[in-house]
């Protein structure tokens, strides 16, 4: 009997009689170890190319119509997987950004090459405004006057998503996104907490308050997994100790003088106490690492608010305060020194301080403006305030887009001529008065 010829064989171990057909190359192979053996050997993917090309005998039917159905609807779920990376997963980019350039259509008079003024249809492209892209409009208005600059980090980074730094409508607050890195006694490690911090207190309330933020916390997180906490709580039933319930006491501050009555099982801490409890750095950002890679901090009073600690000063994203012990010594990581200050802007060309010149609009006008910025504030929502009052922000809903702004003609066409003469020449007058 004549031996098969070989391009019958498989053409990997030259056997036995092909059973398989690589949707690549189109190799035949006998098992499916020869069919590793070719992927390996001739690095193929073993993965149908879409792309290849195919007669046109066999696209007209349905094997031809399917290869290519397939092919579009493959590229529409590696596009939606793609979205769903970069927007949900990753947040690097908006989902607005990844849906092409957003235009505004609008009908305006164009004169015509017979001096004939007609309509024409102009389609604009919407570009997002730079100058509002790092923070809120409103928001960066406030943190110019205080002289405060905010570095940003690329979007999608870590510290970008976790600030949520924002302007209370109500009070032109700030309310800053505040990372305390606390320092453990005895060692040099620190444990690092977020929370938000109005501008206005005190770093001495503001840490202890975060610290009951984050027990009650964990304390609403441990009666959802059902778990016991030994967390200390303030305890106001009977004294543990004497089984009895404790009577008021009357008991006089020592700085102050003045009398109270304490009812409670234990003594509360002095007011002069609290402020000495803690001390307080501002890390410096470290954009400019030092030689010796220690990070800079500033020591800060424990009164001082962050409108006061952060004036003149750049930050990244926003502050970072490390909290020490009383006594406690600065750990080698760490070095005095002074912070990442800001040169003051120069003050903007007005009218002379004692000046009779009466502002544009009058007195009444002004009124008018506070008015409104007063009732738009009961309602309003964080980040939403024009601290100088400026007008353009009563027509923000107007504008196509948050953080968009017009930007050149990409496309103008002519609409249809056979108008009402008269409708048409109302119109163009109308036009002419607004461009006058």
């Amino acid at each position: 009997m004549a031996d098969p010829m070989l391009t019958s064989l498989c053409a990997i171990c030259h056997v036995a009689a092909p059973k398989y057909k690589c949707p690549r190359c189109g190799l035949r192979s006998c098992s499916l170890g020869c069919a590793a053996q070719h992927k390996s050997w001739m690095s193929c993917s073993g993965a149908r190319d879409a792309t290849a090309y195919l007669a046109p005998s066999r696209l007209r039917t349905p094997a031809g119509v399917d290869h290519d159905y397939n092919f579009l609807h493959g590229i529409e779920r590696s596009l939606e997987r793609a979205e769903r990376v970069l927007v949900d997963e990753r947040r690097l980019v908006a989902a607005e950004e990844l849906r092409g350039p957003a235009t505004v259509q609008e009908v305006r008079w164009k004169a015509g090459r017979d001096g004939r003024k007609r309509r024409v249809l102009v389609t604009r492209l919407l570009r997002r405004d730079e100058a509002a892209a790092p923070v809120q409009r409103f928001l960066a208005q406030r943190l110019r006057k205080l002289n405060i600059e905010v570095v940003c980090v690329p979007a999608g980074m870590t510290r970008h998503k976790q600030n949520n730094t924002t302007l209370n409508r109500r009070t032109s607050r700030i309310n800053w996104q505040v990372e305390w890195l606390v320092m453990v006694d005895g060692s040099a490690t620190t444990t690092r907490c977020l929370s938000k911090v109005m501008d206005n207190v005190p770093l001495h309330e503001a840490y202890p308050t975060m610290l009951d933020e984050r027990q009650a916390a964990e304390r609403r997180q441990a009666k959802k997994d059902g778990r016991a906490t030994d967390d200390e709580v303030p305890y106001y039933g009977t004294c543990p100790e004497a089984r009895c319930w404790p009577s008021p006491a009357p008991m006089q501050d020592p700085h102050t003088g003045r009398w109270f009555t304490c009812a409670g099982p234990s003594i509360p801490q002095w007011p002069r106490e609290k402020q000495l409890e803690h001390q307080f750095f501002l890390v410096r950002p470290q954009q400019h690492r030092r030689a010796d890679r220690r990070t800079t901090v500033s020591p800060l009073p424990a009164t001082d608010c962050l409108r006061e600690v952060l004036a003149n000063t750049r930050v990244l994203e926003f502050p970072t305060i490390l909290v020490l012990r009383s006594g406690q010594t600065l750990p080698d990581t760490y070095v005095l020194g002074p912070k990442d200050t800001v040169t003051a802007a120069a003050p903007a060309a007005g009218p002379a301080s004692g000046s009779n010149k009466r502002p544009v609009g009058g007195a009444l006008g002004g009124e008018d403006r506070a008015a409104k910025r007063r009732r738009g504030g009961e309602d309003a929502e964080e980040g939403q305030v024009d601290e100088d009052g400026n007008e353009d922000a009563e027509d923000a809903d107007d504008a196509p887009g948050e953080g968009l702004v017009q930007g050149e003609v990409i496309d103008e066409q002519s609409m249809d001529d056979e108008d009402d003469d008269t409708s048409s020449e109302g119109t163009s007058s109308e036009e002419d008065s607004e461009e006058e």
